[in-house]
Formats: C-alpha cells, structure tokens, sequence
C-alpha cells in the first residue's frame, strides 16, 4: 500500500493514523552538521515502534523514534563513514493523553544531544563529523521510506541551522506550553 497525507486539524497539527501517513519534504535540502529539529507530538500508542522523523538514504542517516516499550525515546545518526550513533534516554514517560517536545541537535563542536520537554536527556559527544548523506535524499516527518509509521499528532516542527543552546530549547518548550 502506498502511503498518503496525514490529516490538518484547524487547531494547528497534522493528524497521524499509524498505519501510512507521513510528511514529505524531500525537495528541502538539510545541513549535515551544526542543525537542530524541533517539534511537538503527542502519541496514540506507547506499544509500537514509531518514527517522528527522519532523513533517509536507503539506510536512516538521521531520525528520532519512539520506541516499544513507552519509555523510551532514541535518536539515531549515521557518519560519513556510514558507521551508526544511537542516542537512547529510557528516563522519559510517554503517554496518549499530553503534548511532548522533542529536540535534535548535532553539533560540530558537541556531537549530538537529544532533548525532551526541554530537558537534555541523552548525549553523544564523540560524534562530531558530517552526516552521511548518500545518493537518495528521503526527508520524513511522521515515517521512514516505508514503515514504523506513527500514530498520533505532531506540531511546530522547525529547522535550524545551528545547534541549539540548552537555554534556547528551554525557552522553545516554555513557548509551547
């Protein structure tokens, strides 16, 4: 089955089904080193593997996923050299009934750091190389190419070209509450 939009809600979200909803914006060029992502979700299931977004070459060079077991948010990268980075915080408490902040920072200078409502919660300092890109770009929000859909809400996703300090995603998180 092909996969299609998910739902706008007025109120300002995207609606996901789980099942083969997902963002594409391939067609946007995303920097390799020194960017941050940002957004809201809130999710209808804690029991399945769920990818809010991701960066896809034939192999993930980049993403963030909710994981199975509802406690667990990871971030994954892939060097130039296509060896993987997995950052993993199982110190977080996912549930279907609130809004959840989820930033992603890679850094030149401070390899990579995933923070959680504002909260630094898992960090990889030995990263510091570009990203590896390969031949085919696939940017999602709310997918890979094919699977691990997710089931829920996103909102606000932005883009930086520069990693966020701790204090700036502290004060993003303060403006979305």
């Amino acid at each position: 089955t092909g996969t299609t939009k998910p739902t706008w809600n007025p109120a300002g979200y995207f609606d996901f089904d789980g099942s083969n909803d997902k963002v594409d914006f391939t067609s946007l060029t995303l920097p390799l080193n020194d960017f941050s992502y940002s957004l809201w979700f809130k999710t209808d299931s804690t029991t399945k593997v769920q990818i809010l977004l991701s960066h896809y070459n034939g192999g993930f060079s980049y993403g963030i996923q909710l994981n199975t077991n509802g406690d667990t948010i990871g971030s994954y990268t892939l060097q130039s050299s296509a060896a993987a980075n997995y950052l993993t915080s199982n110190s977080i408490t996912l549930d279907t009934t609130n809004w959840h902040n989820v930033v992603f920072t890679k850094s030149s200078s401070t390899g990579h750091i995933l923070y959680y409502d504002g909260n630094q919660i898992a960090i990889n300092s030995s990263f510091t190389g570009d990203l590896y890109r390969g031949t085919t770009n696939g940017n999602q929000i709310g997918g890979s190419a094919t699977s691990n859909f997710f089931d829920g809400q996103i909102s606000k996703f932005r883009v930086y070209d520069k990693a966020l300090t701790g204090t700036e995603i502290e004060t993003l998180y303060d403006e979305g509450r």
